[in-house]
Formats: C-alpha cells, sequence, structure tokens
C-alpha cells in the first residue's frame, strides 16, 4: 500500500475502514500503523462522510410540483387517446398479417402437394438423410425394453 491508493481508497469507501473491500482493508491496516500521514488522511474522510451523512435533501416547492404536474398533463394530452393503445394495435397488425399470408401460402400450394396422403408425407420421414438409414433405425428393437 502507497499514499496515493490509500488516498485513492479513503476517497471511493470513506474512513471507516470496515467498508473497505478485505483485500484493501488488510493492506491498509498495515499501513496506517507504518505511515503517520494515513491516520490524517482517514481522519479528513470521516469529515467528509460526517458531512455527507448530515445533508438533507430539501422537499420540493409547491411551484415545482405544479410545474412537473401541469408538464406531465399537458404531454399526454399531446399524445391523444390513441397512445395507450398503440402498441396493441402493433400486435393486432402483426396477427393480421401472419394470418393473411398463411391463407396466401395456403391458397396457392400447388394442387399435387395438396392431394398428397398422409401416409406419403408420414413415409417420407423415414427417408434417408444426412443422418444415415432411418428406416433402419425405426426398426430397430428399443435397448431400453430389457430394462
Amino acid at each position: 500500500m502507497n499514499r496515493k491508493r490509500f488516498i485513492t481508497l479513503a476517497d471511493a469507501y470513506g474512513g471507516d475502514l470496515a467498508r473497505w473491500p478485505a483485500g484493501e482493508r488488510r493492506h491498509a491496516e498495515a499501513w496506517l500503523e507504518s505511515a503517520p500521514e494515513a491516520a490524517a488522511i482517514l481522519k479528513q474522510s470521516r469529515e467528509l462522510d460526517r458531512t455527507l451523512s448530515t445533508y438533507a435533501t430539501p422537499p420540493p416547492s409547491p411551484d415545482l410540483q405544479r410545474r412537473i404536474v401541469t408538464t406531465m398533463l399537458a404531454q399526454r394530452r399531446k399524445r391523444g387517446r390513441l397512445s395507450g393503445w398503440l402498441p396493441a394495435l402493433g400486435a393486432m397488425g402483426t396477427l393480421a398479417v401472419g394470418a393473411v399470408g398463411g391463407a396466401v401460402v395456403i391458397a396457392l400450394l400447388p394442387e399435387a402437394a395438396a392431394s398428397r396422403s398422409a401416409s406419403d408425407a408420414l413415409g417420407s420421414v423415414y427417408e434417408p438423410s444426412s443422418f444415415g438409414d432411418l428406416a433402419a433405425v425405426a426398426d430397430a428393437p428399443d435397448p431400453s425394453a430389457g430394462l
């Protein structure tokens, strides 16, 4: 620990060593015993802590409160009545576009694809793929059946 580091930590964590990080606290306590100026630095930090702890924020004046409420009401009037509905309208628009898009895709599907039987559609699941012959896997006995 050196003087510069001690001052930096005192400025950051205050004059009470209990609020300092544990690793830094041990070094600070050792430096406090060996350097006479360390006590003066901590004393100055304690005085600042005391001053800051006594500061109280004054309550807002009635005039400030009135201006805040007036501004808020004016902004609300500017937005209009539909501003609360805009997110809901956006969601409904998205759903409508999806429904219309789905209907268009279904209407434009080729006749051959629409007339395929369910067994043909399911049969395509067992066709060979890049993962190997899935039909052989589907016909293989379940290894966990004997457990």
